[in-house]
């Protein structure tokens, strides 16, 4: 994965701009285990984006800080509510025009 990105990071530099990976964890009905594994490529991938220098943002993070988490989704194993694409957009904003990610 990290070859990709930075290939994507390195085409979108080349255009002078700015290349984030935002990530978007698995949903929470999913089994602790798959969770587990997921969480475990995502941290080994954040280091190898570090060492690259690549831009991320942790949606993970922000779902984590929500009162009612698995509102966030329309239904288990699916995509994201309103709600949740809503907050999506405004981490993402939020990084972006803060500079912050």
């Amino acid at each position: 994965m990290a070859s990709v990105v930075a290939a994507a990071k390195k085409e979108t530099g080349a255009v002078g701009s700015k290349f984030t990976f935002v990530y978007l964890p698995v949903p929470l009905s999913w089994p602790i285990a798959q969770r587990n594994v997921s969480r475990e490529a995502w941290e080994k991938a954040k280091r190898e984006f570090a060492a690259s220098s690549i831009s991320i943002v942790d949606f993970g993070l922000s779902i984590g800080h929500h009162p009612d988490p698995s509102s966030l989704w329309m239904m288990p194993g699916g995509h994201y509510s309103p709600a949740g694409y809503g907050l999506l957009a405004r981490s993402v904003t939020d990084a972006v025009s803060n500079n912050d990610y």
